[in-house]
């Protein structure tokens, strides 16, 4: 089946325009074409969006590479191919460095299929990356802005190369930007908190011996001196004969959940300190009273009288010993309501409505 192709033929004789557009059908395509003259009649044909222009290259009132920087201030990238009865070989040079796909020259017209096709695909490739280059610069912005939130950089280390490509919020934890940072592990090193460099050494060290994924906390210090808590990740890529070749990992700012654990740790510690003074509290507390109860009860036994307590409810729960002596009951025998047998029965209740009432 024939391609449908629209050609935009800028040509000022019509007879070398059927030429052209035989060839093409020759070559198996279905032309829509269309042809122009003039600077007007070229910018008008442009609206219809041709998928190739086939230029002369000079025309009475126009000429191709007028037509072709036309074409780029459009931000256009239709291919454009240079048809020319005469066109030296300098001219066509700059003609391509200027954006033409190719140039040919009318009596040899044999490639023009061949010129067309390629350019054709040309652009289908271009516009192929393009597109990729786009779905890329989204998912990296996508990626960047997921970074940000989560305050999660990421990095590459190419081993062999020893460069190291840094995320923006990579840049923002450390407080750096890009021309000021050397991208080598040298330089890496030199931004971590001095206390923290001999554990990052010991850990990548292990990890490229053993070929490892690793995980650490360490701090970095700032060019203000603030010191930030981040928490690093990071595994190799290997080659196919299981050498590596790369090493890829992530840095996570934890500086805020890292303030809030030694906060929590500094009100858990002075938690349990005030805990100990409170069951010290508690404990001199509990001694003062039964030492205040044994002296109570010295006295109260060394009294002549009769001494009891008793709870709201009438329950007795303590006697002296004089209650004893005089009674000859034991503390079991007499506690809650065993008083009541001591009693003469005919004033038991006498006494026992005097109570309730009291």
């Amino acid at each position: 089946m024939a391609h449908r192709l629209r050609v935009l033929l800028l040509e000022d004789d019509p007879n070398d325009a059927e030429l052209i557009c035989h060839e093409l059908r020759r070559a198996g395509f279905d032309l829509d074409w269309r042809r122009a003259e003039s600077r007007e009649e070229y910018l008008s044909q442009l609206d219809a969006h041709p998928e190739v222009i086939l230029a002369d290259y000079s025309l009475p009132q126009f000429d191709a590479l007028t037509a072709l920087r036309l074409l780029r201030e459009r931000e256009l990238d239709t291919p454009f191919i240079i048809v020319s009865g005469v066109i030296g070989e300098e001219i066509a040079v700059s003609a391509l460095k200027q954006g033409a796909a190719d140039y040919l020259l009318k009596d040899r017209l044999a490639r023009l299929g061949q010129a067309v096709t390629h350019a054709l695909e040309q652009k289908r490739l271009a516009d192929e990356k393009r597109r990729a280059d786009e779905r890329l610069k989204r998912s990296e912005r996508k990626l960047a802005e997921a970074q940000r939130l989560a305050h999660i950089g990421s990095w590459e280390w190419d081993i062999a190369a020893d460069e190291i490509l840094w995320s923006e919020e990579l840049y923002h934890i450390f407080d750096l930007e890009p021309q000021e940072f050397g991208a080598t592990y040298e330089t890496y090193m030199e931004h971590l908190h001095p206390d923290d460099r001999e554990l990052a050494e010991r850990v990548i060290g292990r990890a490229l011996q053993d070929h490892q994924p690793f995980a650490f906390d360490h701090r970095v210090v700032l060019r203000d001196g603030t010191v930030r808590f981040v928490h690093g990740r990071g595994e190799f890529l290997m080659d196919g004969k299981g050498c590596p070749i790369r090493l890829v990992g992530t840095a996570q700012d934890i500086t805020v959940e890292r303030r809030r654990t030694e906060q929590l740790e500094s009100v858990n510690e002075r938690l349990v300190e005030a805990n100990e003074r409170l069951e010290a509290r508690v404990e001199e507390r509990t001694a003062s009273l039964q030492a205040s109860e044994a002296q109570y009860r010295f006295l109260a036994n060394a009294m002549p009288q009769i001494v009891w307590t008793s709870t709201p409810n009438g329950n007795l729960d303590y006697y002296n010993q004089r209650w004893h002596d005089y009674s000859g009951l034991t503390l079991e025998e007499t506690w809650g309501w065993g008083w009541q047998p001591i009693l003469h029965p005919d004033d038991l209740q006498n006494c026992i409505d005097r109570w309730t009432h009291a």
